[in-house]
């Protein structure tokens, strides 16, 4: 009897992360398919050509045998290690090592973030181009739907903004969504820890009256639905072991970027905890204003002093002398 997969397959959202940005993302897919098989039978890693090429054909995944031959080569040494009837799958935490030194020596900026991480749910089917979008959507699910940078995205991903907004577009537009988020501040202690070049002004209606203040667009926030993390860690404790270890060798001379440091924040709390610790101005949410925007307060001491709702209108602020709706010069 064939062996039958579910339609959704484990998968280290940060280590598929990496296999895109080297552009391996087409053997790492029959490798998470193959270890999938494997899982199901009796977990040795050894599996037939012939079941695999079946399995995927179940999948809706159709290769012909000069494609799939050429995808098994590519794989060969990092991904499994092959006879002629048979492949032997390589362990994941080989797998997170081999594509962390890859990534070393091609791409340090593809490890800001470390594979090593719970597994999330993902479906192997459609185009390369479609498993390299799911894998896009797994990672944001992953990453908890984040308030990221476009060119943050571009370097995690080794692709383009336009492939990405392609992505989004055409191959998530039932999955992933943006938001786009503005910054607010009234302090210009605050301005001044963080100064973007297009800040502008707006009016602000305060129980103190109508005031004028500082507001500029943030990166988008990027929201993904009917994707699942695994309930388990599985081996995710191994990987990471195995993807630091690699780094910390002194025969690599990594030079890869550091983690993104946390700059969004929910709780007034947590925000006041991280301010405690690190100094400079960071960023509380403050809700939806009337266009369905999401607007964050620039502060550097954790305490609020705007509301997402308190602009006025935009035929008000023309009205009101001495608005100039121009970038602020301090």
């Amino acid at each position: 009897m064939g062996t039958t997969l579910l339609p959704t397959l484990r998968v280290d959202p940060e280590l598929a992360r990496v296999a895109v940005g080297l552009h391996c993302a087409s053997p790492f897919r029959l490798w998470v398919v193959g270890r999938s098989i494997t899982r199901q039978g009796n977990g040795s890693g050894k599996i037939a050509k012939t079941e695999l090429k079946a399995v995927l054909e179940g999948l809706g995944v159709r290769y012909t045998r000069q494609h799939l031959n050429a995808i098994l080569r590519a794989g060969e040494g990092l991904f499994w290690n092959t006879d002629r009837l048979f492949l032997y799958l390589r362990s994941s935490q080989f797998v997170a090592q081999q594509l962390t030194q890859k990534a070393i020596d091609e791409n340090p900026d593809l490890l800001s973030n470390k594979a090593g991480v719970t597994e999330v749910l993902l479906s192997p089917t459609g185009t390369l181009e479609q498993w390299q979008a799911t894998i896009y959507a797994g990672w944001i699910a992953h990453r908890d739907n984040p308030t990221i940078s476009r060119d943050q995205l571009e370097k995690l991903f080794n692709r383009s903004a336009d492939t990405l907004r392609r992505w989004e577009e055409v191959r998530l537009q039932k999955i992933v969504s943006t938001r786009t988020n503005y910054a607010q501040c009234d302090k210009v202690q605050t301005w001044d820890k963080i100064r973007p070049a297009y800040a502008r002004t707006y009016v602000a209606r305060t129980k103190d009256g109508l005031k004028t203040r500082l507001i500029w667009q943030l990166p988008n926030t990027y929201k993904v639905k009917g994707i699942k993390t695994h309930a388990h860690r599985g081996q995710s404790l191994k990987v990471r072991k195995a993807v630091n270890k690699q780094l910390q060798q002194p025969a690599n001379k990594w030079r890869g970027g550091l983690p993104v440091a946390k700059l969004y924040f929910d709780s007034t709390k947590r925000l006041q905890s991280h301010l405690k610790k690190h100094a400079g101005a960071v960023y509380l949410w403050r809700g939806k204003n009337r266009h369905k925007h999401g607007i964050y307060e620039a502060t550097a001491t954790g305490w609020s002093e705007t509301t997402a709702t308190e602009r006025v209108s935009f035929s008000l602020e023309r009205d009101l002398s001495g608005y100039e709706g121009i970038p602020m010069q301090l």
